[in-house]
């Protein structure tokens, strides 16, 4: 890959959106890039993206991260229910009444610690110890009302950042409001990142004036065709549809300063929460990934005095 002025682009920093299930659509763009050459010194991102950019930075490479997403990440087992969900419409108020959240994320946790286990990985440490590729991940603090990027603020909150699980980190960035608990942490309520910046194309921006030494590129799912709530009736619905409407639309036009650096990847009316996805809309969204990767790099070009980041 070349820039302008031709010099070679083989390292960038990465930024994967957020888009809970739609995520798919990210592991086929980034393994177009991957396929390019291009090796990654910093990644992070919100929710799903968070997710994502774990899994890179653990050192997960193309195929694996297709095989994870497409046939082993536990899509379905992610409403794990505890005694209140059988008793359907009250038990869905009351697991709100009294835990915030339709579900429990336990199993995307446990799903994230066996990976980034089976690579040595539990704590911010071991990641540093273990591979050369930078990891940010960002979270919403409703208590304090604040974005978080971890682990950098964690000693806002008198925490060691060396000692903080990673899949924890990853967990909180991930925790849908209303569909899943907040997590509690030194006094504070969190969910997911994409509630106050699910594109966090910022992540390793600095003010004008510095010289970059390799560009950004962020990976963004967008879909301008939303569907509204149909189908389905119901409390569940109902609510799945305010988050899933309230996430989706939190998703602003991207600058243009920003959107030549951006892969923008269709999500084919795929819905955030659709816990039910098929392989084969799975399947489309990685292709869909993957086709707006190839237009992307068939018009990018990388001019440091266009872009920001930090040195």
């Amino acid at each position: 890959m070349h820039s302008r002025t031709g010099s070679v682009i083989t390292q960038a920093d990465a930024v994967f959106a957020g888009g809970g299930v739609k995520g798919i659509g990210l592991i086929g763009a980034l393994n177009v890039a991957s396929e390019m050459g291009i090796a990654w010194k910093r990644v992070g991102g919100s929710s799903a993206g968070a997710i994502v950019a774990a899994l890179v930075a653990a050192g997960y490479e193309n195929e694996e991260l297709k095989n994870i997403f497409l046939d082993e990440f536990p899509y379905r087992k992610m409403r794990e229910k505890n005694i209140l969900n059988y008793l359907s419409y009250p038990g869905a108020l009351m697991n709100l009444f009294f835990y915030l959240g339709l579900w429990n994320s336990t199993p995307l946790y446990r799903f994230l610690q066996k990976k980034l286990a089976d690579r040595g990985i539990v704590t911010f440490a071991d990641l540093r110890r273990q591979t050369d590729v930078e990891l940010r991940v960002v979270c919403s603090d409703i208590t304090r009302g604040r974005t978080v990027v971890f682990p950098r603020d964690l000693v806002d909150y008198d925490i060691d950042p060396d000692t903080f699980e990673v899949a924890l980190a990853v967990r909180i960035s991930s925790a849908l409001p209303l569909v899943f608990r907040p997590i509690h942490i030194a006094g504070s309520n969190f969910v997911d990142g994409g509630i106050l910046s699910n594109f966090p194309v910022w992540l390793f921006d600095v003010p004008d004036g510095v010289k970059p030494r390799w560009p950004t590129i962020g990976f963004r799912l967008m879909d301008p065709n939303r569907a509204a709530w149909k189908e389905k009736k119901g409390i569940i619905a109902y609510l799945m549809s305010i988050f899933t409407t309230m996430h989706d639309a939190h998703n602003p036009q991207v600058a243009d300063s920003d959107r030549m650096r951006t892969i923008s990847i269709p999500t084919l009316g795929i819905r955030t929460a659709d816990f039910g996805i098929s392989r084969e809309q799975r399947l489309a969204l990685y292709e869909a990934g993957r086709d707006a990767a190839k237009l992307f790099f068939q018009l990018w070009h990388y001019d440091v005095r266009e872009h920001r980041r930090n040195s």
